[in-house]
């Protein structure tokens, strides 16, 4: 989970797939525990791809926060939205999340593949309501931007401390002043022509956490690898 830039880049071959994903934890069932010995990154690069069977309910992992592992503030998952409509991901309480620190959700878009992943801002939530350390997203924006997730394919999800937000490569944060505001799934800053994750701000705490997910699925294992290379599609992290 060090802090390290996404890059551009094109669709990674099947056969390089096929090994990345027989590398990756299997782990059985619709609830992913992220696994001490492969935590997952902060880029788009060294994302975790989530390769468990069928749809994914929930992520459990943790942050280390500056006392245990300097800068392990943000984890980031590769998973499949299958249905965007009904896709939300949460640390409500209320909807089966749970964490032992104030957290921020946010949704990216992946691209490219490899040391040339990229991950492309599209919503964050800090607040989902006044009075709440808990965070929401769902599939549409609702600060009048416009931002939504419309069609199915991968994507990054990400979990950070409060107020590690991410910034492009030139250090300038991919959201706005207004993803602080309680209740506002935001939607990216307005005025940037790179809104690409290159990097993060810091924090200062961590802690346990558990992210419900709904309306998405792991990343297809190497049995539908030719899905994967028809769609142009591809998932891959790096320790």
């Amino acid at each position: 989970m060090s802090n390290r830039p996404s890059l551009a880049g094109r669709a990674l071959p099947s056969v390089a797939l096929a090994s990345l994903l027989l590398a990756q934890p299997a782990l059985a069932g619709p609830d992913w525990d992220e696994p001490t010995s492969t935590d997952a990154g902060n880029s788009a690069s060294t994302a975790q791809v989530i390769t468990t069977d069928g749809s994914i309910s929930t992520i459990r992992g943790k942050l280390g926060g500056s006392g245990l592992l300097a800068g392990d503030f943000q984890d980031l998952f590769v998973v499949k939205i299958t249905d965007p409509g009904a896709f939300s991901i949460s640390t409500l309480s209320a909807d089966g999340g749970f964490t032992t620190f104030n957290p921020m959700l946010f949704v990216f878009r992946y691209g490219g593949s490899g040391d040339d992943a990229k991950a492309r801002a599209i919503l964050g939530n800090d607040d989902f309501f006044a009075g709440s350390n808990a965070a929401r997203v769902e599939s549409r924006a609702n600060d009048g931007s416009g931002a939504a997730i419309t069609e199915a394919g991968l994507y990054i999800i990400g979990i950070s401390a409060f107020a590690s937000v991410p910034t492009n490569s030139l250090g300038e944060p991919l959201f706005g002043s207004n993803l602080f505001t309680p209740g506002v799934i935001a939607g990216p800053a307005g005025g940037l022509n790179d809104l690409t994750l290159g990097g993060w701000t810091d924090a200062t705490e961590g802690g346990e956490y558990i992210i419900r997910i709904t309306g998405a699925a792991c990343v297809p294992a190497p049995g539908a690898l030719a899905v994967l290379a028809l769609a142009g599609l591809a998932g891959r992290r790096r320790r």
